[in-house]
């Protein structure tokens, strides 16, 4: 997978199975991570992420599954063992601490750049 698209994917891991994830959201959460950038001042940051956002669906790493009237995409899925791979690659990385997954304690010297919580359970710091 190209440099570009790996810290676009791992973002994935935060949603949860199966979930519909609106492609302007997303587009939208990998700007402000500042994951896109810009080598041309032809097209804007939004565009440059909505074409890695394409280029994830031709990779098979994203599906679409819902369409508006003109054919575009406007949500997305992830194919649970895509997300499994995501997952496991952010975890090995600290970039993502799933709650509801693992245990619910975490250590106070980890350093974790996301937290996802899809089940409510109670959090303890140690």
């Amino acid at each position: 997978m190209p440099s570009h698209l790996k810290p676009c994917f791992l973002h994935l891991s935060l949603f949860p199975e199966d979930f519909d994830i609106e492609k302007k959201h997303l587009v939208n959460r990998w700007v402000a991570e500042g994951f896109v950038t810009n080598g041309t001042t032809t097209r804007t940051l939004e565009e440059v992420a909505e074409n890695y956002f394409y280029e994830l669906i031709s990779r098979s790493m994203i599906q679409p599954s819902k369409l508006d009237n003109l054919g575009n995409v406007k949500t997305c899925t992830i194919h649970d063992i895509v997300h499994d791979i995501a997952v496991s690659i952010s975890r090995q990385g600290n970039y993502v601490f799933i709650l509801g997954e693992q245990t619910s304690t975490i250590a106070t010297r980890v350093s974790i750049r996301h937290l996802s919580s899809f089940a409510s359970r109670e959090l303890k710091l140690a």
